[in-house]
């Protein structure tokens, strides 16, 4: 009788539960590290949203700054929820007007920062071109003021719990 029971191939009850407690340790500490994971790409994605508004924003006035002939900063358009940040205006070699007008629109506390590119052509004015160059700036924290030769820019933007700031100095070309 004693040949038989050793003949027998298997696990125990207690085998088999210890096999299910190492098994439920091991799968609850990954689940915990996904968790985190997912949480860190999630502030790291915002993180990088806000800065790339900012950057962009960065990128497209101090491109226009740098051909202005002519700065004015900062008025009230007169229609709601729109704010005129930045005008830029400039003549090429080939005596073309160009105008480039960033205005703060959107209805909230945040708002997107919009470009209005237009230009005249021996004259004859061409279509406006606008795109949205970035979204998610804070107006109250975002500024641009002008000393007639370099524009100064603070730009805020924040999207969810992330905020990214930066402040660009621009200096016009010369007329000369």
């Amino acid at each position: 009788m004693s040949n038989r029971f050793l003949k027998r191939k298997g696990f125990t009850l207690i085998e088999l539960l210890i096999a299910m407690m190492v098994g439920g340790i091991v799968v609850a500490g990954a689940a915990a590290a996904m968790n985190e994971l997912f949480k860190v790409s999630n502030s790291t994605s915002d993180d990088m949203a806000a800065f790339t508004h900012v950057q962009n924003a960065g990128f497209w006035i101090s491109h226009d700054t740098v051909m202005a002939q002519q700065v004015d900063t900062g008025d009230d358009v007169g229609t709601p929820d729109v704010i005129e940040f930045l005008e830029l205006e400039w003549v090429d070699w080939e005596n073309d007007v160009h105008r480039a007008v960033y205005t703060l629109e959107g209805t909230g506390e945040l708002k997107q920062l919009v470009r209005t590119y237009s230009f005249q052509v021996d004259g004859v004015d061409q279509p406006d071109q606008t795109i949205i160059i970035a979204r998610y700036i804070d107006p109250d924290e975002s500024a641009c003021s002008w000393d007639g030769t370099v524009l100064t820019l603070e730009i805020t933007s924040k999207v969810g719990a992330s905020t990214a700031t930066r402040t660009y100095h621009v200096k016009t070309r010369p007329l000369s």
